[in-house]
């Protein structure tokens, strides 16, 4: 008998974490690309403007911003205290989060025991420390035409793409030695923590791109269940947002 399959969709309430904005800054308008993103994470504490109320979206973050963000995030306590960096002394606004980052393994600095915390930090840095931040470990070849085997970050980026926080440019290349902006690095971690925003970061018109439903396909006497949810796919490996198949 010829297989009849049928997809139905439900939406999981418990993945719609997405708020309305509380307020939103002067320089971030609704037609922003990242407007959603931003916002969610001005909402959660992760992202603040600037004393003139701005956002200042299209702007590079500088490696101490990133400090800052990541730090928030993942809950540290922020204050101030002595770094492993000859460039980042205690009274630094960022030293707290830059030492707490650096000693959990988040971000590192260079061969010269320099952090370089005004420096716009780029792209490639950026892929290496999301893929610490949420413990990424499946990952796939970009087939990006600028990130070749060779370069550090290869593996980091390759995670990005396979975790749908990030599709690149549409020249089929990354920029890995750009500075990013503000609205970047708030689209990659928006999309690290929310699953809704990984839609934005899949193929167009792709199988299974909803990851805020349920897909049933039923045939053949049997139904399989797909769930976009966190699971460990091995044992003692931290737990990843993916598709997880059920067979009934």
């Amino acid at each position: 008998m010829k297989k009849k399959w049928i997809v139905i969709m439900a939406v999981l309430m418990s993945l719609l974490l997405v708020v309305a904005p509380v307020s939103a800054a002067p320089d971030l308008p609704k037609e922003h690309q990242f407007y959603e993103e931003i916002t969610y994470l001005m909402d959660n504490g992760i992202v603040t403007g600037y004393s003139n109320g701005t956002v200042q979206p299209d702007q590079a973050v500088t490696r101490a911003e990133a400090a800052i963000m990541i730090g928030r995030l993942k809950g540290f306590d922020g204050t101030k205290q002595a770094t492993p960096f000859s460039d980042v002394p205690k009274d630094h606004t960022a030293s707290g989060f830059i030492a707490e980052a650096a000693e959990a393994g988040l971000l590192s600095g260079y061969p010269d025991g320099t952090y370089r915390p005004d420096v716009p930090i780029i792209r490639c840095d950026v892929a290496m420390i999301v893929q610490r931040v949420f413990d990424l470990s499946i990952t796939i070849n970009s087939g990006f035409r600028d990130m070749p085997e060779g370069m550090k970050s290869f593996t980091a980026v390759g995670t990005l793409i396979a975790a749908n926080i990030t599709i690149g440019y549409p020249n089929n290349s990354f920029h890995p030695l750009e500075n990013i902006t503000r609205s970047q690095f708030s689209a990659f971690l928006a999309r690290g923590l929310e699953p809704e925003f990984r839609n934005k970061a899949t193929i167009g018109d792709s199988y299974l791109r909803d990851k805020t439903k349920v897909y049933v396909m039923e045939g053949a006497g049997e139904a399989v269940t797909y769930h976009y949810r966190k699971y460990s796919i091995r044992d003692g490996a931290p737990p990843e947002w993916i598709w997880v198949m059920e067979r009934s």
